[in-house]
């Protein structure tokens, strides 16, 4: 089988991503083969384009950690999985931008019937993302104010509708007005704030009446952390989870103590989802919320595969809200 595959030789913008073809071989033992119908587009695939992920990347580079597709064969050993099945998987390293691949079957995660392909390609990553990051990394209780920045974006709609549901007292965070009104629409938040308008720190003190926030979730990174911090109460929690805008600066840990005894994480998908229980049960709890309306997982953009450098633009340009992806035409 040929499968034609996205990769880059070099760091840089979007025109750097070059279409390859490969043949695809049977699966081996505890293998399956997966054709995609649709590739979830995510920024930490900028991040990694661009040279923003702390490990740098060997040329050439694969790229893209999700999909979702059918199989049309199985290895040696796989239980579970059988030629026809819909599935999904959001993974590193990255390679998804394919037309179809080999993936340990373990990796795969079933797809139920009230999930379209293409939401679950363009959300299993920001699903799993946003179930961890509010169920675990830190259990947001009812109450607790909440700071999430990014709040238009993927990870960001579904983690602030998960979190209005939890009873989180939301203080949202965007880049724009135009984003602000999304948010607003999505969840329902009165006040949503923007980052360039906004003095961060005086909103949250004002809308938790002096509390601040026990936990402020930030994808940015480094234009955001100094704020993100000064936003905690003390003893409060800030998670990191991206770097849209670069990397953070190295941090002595005394400054964690000196404003306020703060804790942080840095929280990643790949130890949230280490065993396959875990990532079966993260991937139920997305799929059940997704059912029951509490979260909602179709893409807002759908772009043709062979626009992948098209579609890098758009998601860099801050233009886009909600997730994305690449349809394979078939």
């Amino acid at each position: 089988m040929k499968s034609r595959y996205f990769h880059f030789k070099r760091l840089g913008g979007p025109e750097v991503l070059e279409l390859a073809e490969e043949t695809i071989g049977e699966p081996g033992p505890g293998e399956i083969r997966v054709r995609h119908e649709a590739v979830g587009l995510n920024f930490t695939d900028i991040n990694l384009r661009r040279g923003d992920h702390p490990e740098p990347p060997v040329f050439p580079h694969r790229i893209g950690q999700e999909a979702a597709g059918i199989v049309d064969a199985v290895g040696a050993g796989v239980g579970g999985f059988a030629p026809g099945d819909r599935v999904a998987y959001a993974f590193r390293p990255p390679a998804a931008y394919c037309e179809a691949r080999l993936i340990d079957a373990d990796k795969a995660v079933p797809v139920p019937d009230w999930v379209s392909l293409e939401a679950a390609a363009a959300s299993l990553l920001k699903g799993i993302t946003a179930e961890f990051l509010t169920h675990r990394a830190h259990d947001v209780r009812p109450g607790e104010n909440v700071v999430f920045y990014a709040a238009a974006g993927g990870v960001g709609q579904i983690a602030c509708r998960w979190l209005v549901a939890r009873g989180a007292n939301l203080i949202p965070v965007v880049g724009s007005r135009h984003k602000a009104q999304i948010v607003r629409d999505v969840t329902g938040c009165s006040r949503v704030l923007v980052m360039g308008e906004d003095d961060i720190v005086a909103a949250v003190r004002e809308m938790t009446d002096g509390a601040m926030a026990d936990v402020v979730y930030d994808s940015l990174g480094a234009v955001s952390f100094d704020t993100s911090l000064a936003c905690l109460r003390r003893r409060g929690l800030l998670v990191a989870f991206g770097a849209a805008s670069g990397q953070i600066a190295p941090v002595a840990p005394i400054r964690l103590a000196v404003e306020g005894s703060l804790f942080m994480t840095w929280a990643r998908i790949g130890d949230y989802t280490a065993t396959r229980d875990e990532l079966l049960q993260s991937a139920q709890r997305v799929f059940e919320a997704a059912r029951d309306g509490t979260i909602r997982l179709d893409p807002a953009q759908v772009f043709s595969f062979d626009d992948a450098v098209g579609a890098h633009a758009a998601l860099e340009s801050g233009r886009l809200t909600g997730a994305s992806v690449l349809r394979l035409g078939r």
